[in-house]
């Protein structure tokens, strides 16, 4: 039996899709391969973006040490 006759056609177009997907960003190997994502926007997050976000972060982390000493 096959997974579209097993589970039915949602969760078989869901396997599809990520399938796909993984040969997209990794046709040797199907590992998978880590992405940023905006979650508010529910989209993949740019590269400018990622880098907004660690240096805020990293700026938070200063002013907690330096309250600290």
């Amino acid at each position: 039996m096959g997974l579209k006759q097993e589970c039915g056609d949602e969760v078989y177009e869901a396997m599809t899709k990520a399938l796909e997907e993984l040969n997209e960003y990794n046709p040797n190997g199907r590992c998978p391969v880590p992405e940023l994502w905006n979650r508010k926007e529910r989209r993949k997050a740019k590269l400018a973006e990622g880098v907004a976000q660690i240096l805020k972060q990293w700026k938070q982390q200063q002013k907690r040490y330096r309250r600290r000493l």
